[in-house]
């Protein structure tokens, strides 16, 4: 069974939306940070998962613990992913002007298709091993979203999003998208802008 252990403990097992940063040769936990209206903030956080069942069950070799994981009862691994979220929930911390935002939403995929990941990601080390293959960066990492408001809209104040230790060295972006409603005239819809 996967237990509670330490301060971080199993928030290992978030899936799957992935968008693959290794593909680029980075192989490096990320995060996309967007800012709309000027006060509503999106985090997309893909980060490398292994290391957390490593670090929440070190006395298991990963060959034994990812099995565990893919074959628990549905019901037993439900109950793991929830306290898992929650272990994230706590450890992921976003301010404004030193300030809380507001009205915070976590959005993680759900428990089967979580344990489905595993499954996956168990059949892939399989046929790895058995072809002497690279395996499917994808199913290296997890995904999930935050939602949140800034309070007080003010230029220029700084925004702090405090990351679990284990997601490692993070790659983040900043996006501030323009916005527009675009009406067709008789050629059709045209968009226009200028890049910086």
């Amino acid at each position: 069974m996967i237990s509670n252990r330490g301060h971080f403990g199993f928030v290992a097992l978030f899936v799957l939306i992935p968008f693959n940063v290794s593909a680029h040769g980075l192989n490096l936990s990320n995060a996309n940070v967007i800012l709309r209206n000027d006060n509503h903030l999106t985090i997309k956080v893909q980060y490398r998962w292994q290391p957390f069942v490593e670090q929440a069950m070190p006395e298991q070799s990963w060959a034994r613990t990812l099995p565990a994981l893919a074959s628990l009862k549905p019901e037993d691994f439900s109950r793991q992913y929830l306290a898992m979220q929650a272990l994230i929930e706590n450890e992921l911390q976003v301010y404004y002007d030193g300030k809380p935002i507001q009205s915070v939403r976590f959005r993680f995929p759900d428990s089967n298709q979580s344990q489905q990941f595993f499954r996956t990601a168990l059949a892939s080390q399989l046929v790895r091993a058995e072809a002497h293959g690279h395996g499917h960066e994808d199913l290296q990492f997890q995904s999930f979203e935050l939602d949140g408001f800034i309070a007080e809209k003010s230029p220029g104040g700084i925004l702090t999003v405090d990351f679990p230790a284990e997601f490692g060295t993070m790659l983040v972006s900043y996006i501030r998208p323009v916005t527009q409603t675009l009406k067709p005239d008789r050629k059709g819809v045209h968009y226009h802008q200028q890049l910086y």
